[in-house]
């Protein structure tokens, strides 16, 4: 795909908010996203081992520290769901002048276009 989800599958830390506060967290790799049309995404997850998951570098270094390989349990209630890039980001280009903060046709009464 575009995104380059089938050669490097993105990381995906799952963060479990429990009623008393508590919260575990699960890294997985996520495979085959779909945001279906009814606004349901789905995807195949591979939950890391400890090690595995220790080894994370980058935006998702804390989570690989906290992660629990337990699984993702079949119910979920409160969760809060951070994925990693694909593909590496790159910066949007400086803007020259104040044309970030002119209304445009694609950003009319927009103010900044990042």
């Amino acid at each position: 795909s575009a995104l380059g989800f089938a050669k490097e599958p993105p990381n995906v830390a799952i963060a479990l908010h429990r009623p008393r506060g508590e919260t575990d967290t699960i890294v997985a790799v996520m495979r085959r996203p779909v945001l279906t049309k009814s606004g349901t995404f789905r995807a195949v997850l591979r939950v890391l081992s400890s090690n595995e998951a220790q080894a994370l570098t980058g935006h998702l270094t804390q989570h690989g520290k906290d992660h629990d390989p337990v699984g993702i349990p079949a119910r979920l209630g409160a969760v809060s769901i951070f994925i990693d890039t694909a593909q590496p980001m790159t910066p949007p280009p400086p803007c020259p002048g104040d044309s970030c903060n002119a209304p445009g046709p694609a950003a009319a009464g927009a103010t900044g276009a990042y």
